[in-house]
């Protein structure tokens, strides 16, 4: 059970595939925490303008994980793929307590405020 489901799927090719990638290139894979991966969504959403899913995500909760592991040094140069789209998973994006801002039409002052300006 996880909310990366789309990387849990035990009926797809991608995890075979995926373990001979790791075997075959000397690799690592972890496992990362639910709530490691939606921290890490809601940060690629804040910081990146990205709305990944969270199997996406996951690669950036992992990076993060190596790092603090120490596996992964600050000059080593890595790639995280975000190629799922989060708009399937919006109710689990979604658990934070902020409401999202709401503007009349026009109201530019109001969203200069939000804003902070």
């Amino acid at each position: 059970q996880t909310v990366a489901f789309a990387i849990a799927d035990v009926r797809t090719y991608d995890g075979v595939t995926t373990l001979h990638a790791l075997s075959s290139s000397g690799g690592t894979a972890i496992a990362v925490p639910d709530d490691k991966i939606l921290e890490a969504a809601h940060w690629i959403a804040e910081s990146e303008a990205i709305l990944a899913e969270p199997a996406s995500a996951a690669t950036v909760a992992a990076l993060k994980l190596l790092r603090e592991q120490e596996l992964v040094g600050p000059s080593d140069r890595v790639v995280c793929i975000l190629s799922g789209n989060g708009m399937r998973d919006l109710r689990l994006l979604g658990h934070r307590d902020t409401a999202p801002p709401r503007f009349a039409a026009g109201d530019l002052d109001g969203v200069a405020r939000w804003a902070g300006m």
